[in-house]
């Protein structure tokens, strides 16, 4: 745990914060959920950033959904090719 004003902890009241750490969510206490910062719980897959829980497998699984869709977006012309530069029209 370390002390001191960076740019997330400036609505801290305690202006402390949790960094760097793997384990279960529990294994510190005394600290403001908020002032948590870059936590993953291996247990639950959540990776928690200033408070917030986002689920890594959630995450991931999301990725490989987009990721097709986002490559078959990407290959597609972005504008008519007789067009002198692309935009809207």
């Amino acid at each position: 745990m370390t002390r001191g004003s960076t740019a997330g902890t400036e609505n801290s009241h305690h202006h402390d914060h949790a960094d760097y750490m793997v384990g279960p969510s529990t294994m510190i206490s005394g600290i403001e959920p908020t002032d948590v910062v870059r936590h993953f719980d291996p247990d639950s897959g959540d990776v928690i950033f200033w408070g917030e829980h986002y689920n890594l497998s959630q995450l991931v699984e999301a990725v490989r959904t987009l990721l097709p869709i986002a490559e078959a977006q990407a290959s597609l012309p972005h504008w008519n090719p007789g067009d002198d530069a692309p935009g809207p029209a």
